[in-house]
């Protein structure tokens, strides 16, 4: 009984090396693949729009990674990148998710291609300050999202040399590749407007009423929806069958 034990304790010790092994090998794998189509996502990214000055940050998900290594699909690699500037706005962060990805065992030990997405989303954050920085007159203002598509506005407006904080809203839809800023409801706090104040107060809306495009997105990735959160507007993208090397 004593020897069958010390077997079985053996072999279960055995199992827990090679498990061990197994493991190790794995995220050995793990990382110079990681590398290499890291370097080739980076390497290609300016082709497929990626306008930033960093290099993407790629990381790949999923275990066991070596069988994903051997059949050449990957579950999901995710693609990072930040300050993704073009036009008016700038994307402090934009992260996008590769699903169903396939790509070569030897194309990616060789530093080559095609690795193909079969579905691409990402989220762009568009912070609050990129916005006031943009919008007319209101590079003072102090942006807070009350929900439901509508911005709390704090800022003060000159009237006659004197500077009145005013508080106002407004709602932020989106149409497709812009954002469509509408200022309203203007109200001076806590001081009584001199004649001829309002007007300002209108002209302070005005200034916040514009449309604004969303910087255009790598790979081919199609707009699709806003949301206001508390920290950032961010955008949701999709793309299908996405080559991002």
């Amino acid at each position: 009984m004593a020897s069958r034990r010390k077997k079985l304790i053996i072999s279960l010790i055995s199992l827990g090396v090679v498990a061990g092994i197994l493991v190790v090998g794995d995220r050995v794998a793990a990382g110079v693949a990681e590398d290499r189509i890291s370097g080739l996502i980076a390497d290609r990214a300016a082709d497929h729009g990626v306008r930033s000055q960093r290099p993407p940050d790629v990381d790949i998900a999923g275990f066991p990674f070596l069988t994903q290594v051997l059949g050449g699909e990957y579950q999901q690699i995710d693609i990072n990148l930040v300050d993704l500037s073009s036009g008016e706005l700038t994307l402090p962060r934009l992260e996008i998710q590769a699903t169903s990805v396939t790509a070569a065992l030897s194309d990616v030990m060789n530093g080559s291609g095609p690795i193909v997405a079969g579905r691409m989303t990402a989220d762009g954050h568009i912070s609050y300050e990129s916005l006031t920085t943009v919008l007319e007159e209101a590079t003072s203002a102090t942006i807070t999202p009350l929900g439901d598509g509508m911005l709390e506005i704090k800022a003060n407006v000159d009237v006659f040399g004197q500077q009145i904080p005013v508080t106002g809203t407004a709602s932020v839809t989106f149409d497709g590749t812009v954002l469509q800023v509408t200022g309203q409801g203007f109200t001076a706090d806590g001081v009584e407007l001199p004649q001829g104040g309002q007007g300002l107060l209108d002209t302070m809306a005005q200034n916040f009423t514009r449309q604004i495009a969303v910087p255009e997105l790598p790979y081919g990735l199609t707009l699709e929806d806003l949301r206001l959160e508390q920290d950032a507007m961010v955008v949701s993208a999709s793309a299908e069958n996405v080559p991002i090397a």
